[in-house]
């Protein structure tokens, strides 16, 4: 096996690579659709973060991340990369061993150019890749799950007022949406990020052309979720799919049912448009919202991450 450069002449087999490992997935999770079109990997080709594991003349891995960029995650400080699920794959009887020689030549060139918060996406039922990664000091950060939208799933009555949010209210949600914010700055999340002001919120919401689904007594507005077209990774681009891109609901209502009937609400809206699938992608160390979507959602990817230590 040898280590190199990856190139326009090897996407060809690339992209069967990355066919065969979605499929492997699919077979695993029985709600993810067919590839409508296969994600471009030229795009990688072109810097040197693009890496290949050949046999012969034959393909057998290959590993690709995105030019670095400055403060990772917006939270770390550092610079950082991150490979998409697609931007990486493996055959053959020795994956892990693939992987493993293929991280250690992209580390080096990441880290010759300080680049230190390492990111990868994985599918989630690929026990190789995720064995390699963790032994090789990554650990989860993000898990992507999906959900075949249930025709037959009742909608329970509502003990509150459920409805989706015309665009123009859409700023009426800004205390739930600093109240994630700063939820997701306590224990054990630790993500920092700044308070949001209404004209950040509704541009917000405009960049992502969303939709706000809410619930809401006497009081005002206790939760909500919010819906847009694409997500975190290309399989969110299918056309029949909508994914979830912000939920919070006061603390002193959660385990109450109101967001099961809020998530139900907005199942039967989905239905009757003609979407079948909803996706969603949260912070695997958020425990709260790890029990929620996890009672309602299949994992299909994690997301790992590793920082490696700035003295080099």
């Amino acid at each position: 096996m040898d280590c190199i450069q990856l190139r326009e002449t090897h996407l060809d087999q690339a992209y069967e690579i990355m066919r065969l490992n979605y499929e492997a997935e699919r077979a695993k999770t029985k709600e993810l659709p067919e590839i409508i079109s296969t994600p471009d990997l030229g795009y990688f080709v072109k810097n040197a973060y693009a890496l290949g594991m050949i046999e012969g003349d034959t393909l057998i891995g290959y590993l690709c991340a995105y030019p670095p960029i400055e403060d990772a995650f917006g939270t770390t400080g550092v610079k950082g990369t991150f490979i998409p699920v697609h931007a990486h794959g493996a055959i053959g009887n020795r994956r892990k061993k693939v992987y493993d020689l293929l991280y250690q030549g992209l580390a080096k060139r990441l880290v010759e150019d300080r680049v230190f918060s390492h990111a990868i996406a994985l599918y989630a039922h690929d026990q190789d890749a995720i064995e390699c990664f963790f032994t090789n000091g990554f650990g989860m950060r993000c898990m992507d799950s999906i959900r075949a939208i249930d025709a037959e799933r009742p909608i329970r009555p509502a003990k509150v007022e459920i409805a989706e949010l015309d665009r123009n209210e859409s700023a009426s949600i800004l205390p739930l949406r600093n109240g994630l914010i700063r939820h997701l700055s306590h224990s054990p999340t630790f993500l920092k990020y700044p308070m949001m002001s209404d004209q950040q919120l509704m541009h917000s919401i405009q960049r992502r052309d969303s939709r706000i689904f809410i619930a809401r007594n006497e009081s005002g507005i206790i939760a909500y979720i919010e819906v847009m077209a694409d997500g975190e990774n290309f399989i969110t681009e299918n056309e029949g799919m909508l994914n979830i891109c912000g939920a919070y609901c006061l603390p002193e209502f959660r385990k109450s049912g109101i967001v099961d009937e809020l998530l139900a609400f907005l199942e039967h809206t989905l239905h009757q448009e003609g979407i079948p699938l909803l996706g969603v992608d949260f912070e695997s160390f958020n425990p709260t919202a790890r029990e929620f979507w996890g009672k309602h959602f299949t994992p299909y990817t994690v997301s790992l991450v590793r920082r490696i230590d700035e003295k080099q």
